[in-house]
């Protein structure tokens, strides 16, 4: 809704070859052409609240860590400079200094040496001053909340990266918002395929049938250079004629549309926006159409969102609101649904050993009132059936996903067709990718 359709364009046709989703060679390729030449999202700086804080990021055979510091935050690659030994795991606080316990060596949150056992032996060894064993910085910059970094040092400034994503979701004020979950899944499917399944709405007729009762509106999409977008167009003059002829009372619509998706996705939406539903009943007529209805489910939103403590962004307006898609391929590998409640983010990585698993996160971010968020939890599931019954809507991708991945493998396959008006995110996404992929520098 605000958004024009956008045709091809320099996207073309592209026919995405089975391999693609399970070659050794294709994936050994993208881990040394592909992410070592991109950003990519560590963390949610919420989670590096105090010195010593750090997050480990692994992206194929590579690791680094993010930690705060008492000037900011800083960005090396997880490996001791003595023998080769990765330095930090997971997630935790460091201290006043990043700890090797190999050799005993030790350096300041800024990366610099402090010490090393038997400091006096290293004197006259060539290429072991302090200056050379120095941990090694990724370089890191910020937006929406997150930390990103870059092994890259010649690479375009973030913004200028994001083109004009930033500017589009900027009055959602993404970086207030905090972790609501964050589900961390082992995945047996090739990181590709995760993210064309979430990077189209087209399968939601076929998939995720139960929201049909709330009706069927098509997707349309683009691309922005190499990120993509696509939203969904509901159908408001069929909408308008079933309320004006009595069929259907758009706030009991509205409440049942939330209670569904609260059910089963468990993000997108709030109990904020459920009460303001419930509140239309107060307010409006059964017959009201939508142009009574979204309106004024749109400034109850915000009431019941103030009146818990919670901050609506001051920019969020129902004229703004309605020039956000529904959700933006960041290349290579995230994915943001971004909504007035906050944002539903996806990352996939790739398995280092295996080109057909990968490791898929989900993130449900919200807006709460100051100190209200809760504990930070990384909830991490080796397997499928660990994470059965967690949720039902996402758990209806994955079937399609374990599906496909024995499909691509089929000699009756020839490869994948997308189409342009509701598939262009994965359409551009192959393209992009493949750039990198032929590139040789």
């Amino acid at each position: 809704m605000g958004i024009e359709p956008k045709a091809p364009g320099a996207a073309g046709d592209v026919f995405i070859e089975p391999g693609h989703y399970y070659s050794p060679e294709v994936a050994r390729l993208e881990a040394e052409r592909v992410f070592p030449k991109v950003w990519l999202i560590v963390c949610r700086e919420q989670e590096l609240a105090r010195p010593g804080d750090y997050v480990v990021h692994d992206i194929g055979r590579e690791s680094f860590f993010v930690v705060r510091t008492e000037s900011g935050i800083k960005g090396f690659y997880n490996v001791c400079q003595h023998r080769g030994r990765r330095l930090k795991d997971g997630v935790g606080n460091s201290g006043k200094s990043i700890f090797c316990p190999f050799h005993a060596w030790r350096w300041d949150l800024e990366g610099g040496l402090l010490e090393r056992a038997d400091e006096s032996d290293w004197a006259n060894e060539p290429l072991c001053s302090a200056s050379d064993v120095a941990l090694k910085e990724v370089r890191l910059e910020t937006w929406a909340g997150w930390v990103w970094a870059t092994m890259d040092p010649d690479i375009k400034p973030l913004l200028e990266y994001l083109g004009p994503i930033p500017d589009i979701l900027a009055p959602l004020e993404l970086e207030t918002c905090k972790i609501a979950w964050h589900k961390i899944l082992h995945f047996p499917c090739n990181w590709k395929l995760v993210l064309d399944a979430f990077n189209e709405g087209y399968h939601t007729l076929g998939t995720h049938s139960q929201m049909q009762r709330f009706g069927t509106p098509k997707t349309f999409s683009g691309a922005m250079g190499d990120h993509a977008w696509f939203t969904y167009a509901p159908d408001i003059g069929a909408l308008a004629t079933a309320s004006d002829t009595g069929s259907i009372d758009l706030r009991q619509l509205l409440v049942d549309q939330i209670t569904e998706t609260l059910a089963t996705l468990k993000c997108l939406v709030s109990e904020y926006g459920l009460e303001a539903a419930k509140r239309l009943f107060d307010v409006l007529p059964a017959d009201a159409g939508p142009a009574e209805v979204f309106p004024k489910f749109f400034e109850l939103h915000r009431q019941v969102l103030e009146e818990s403590g919670a901050k609506w962004p001051e920019h969020l307006t129902l004229e703004t609101a309605a020039t956000i898609a529904t959700d933006y391929h960041i290349f290579p590998n995230t994915i943001c649904l971004p909504c007035p409640d906050g944002a539903q983010w996806y990352r996939c990585r790739p398995d280092p050993s295996d080109p057909e698993k990968c490791v898929f996160e989900v993130w449900w971010l919200m807006r709460f009132a100051p100190g209200q968020e809760p504990p930070i939890q990384h909830d991490e599931y080796q397997t499928l059936e660990a994470f059965r019954g967690q949720n039902p809507f996402l758990e209806q991708d994955f079937s399609n996903l374990l599906a496909s991945q024995r499909g691509v493998h089929s000699r009756g396959f020839q490869g994948m067709r997308t189409c342009a008006a509701q598939e262009m995110p994965i359409r551009n996404f192959h393209r992009v990718l493949d750039k990198y992929l032929q590139a040789t520098d």
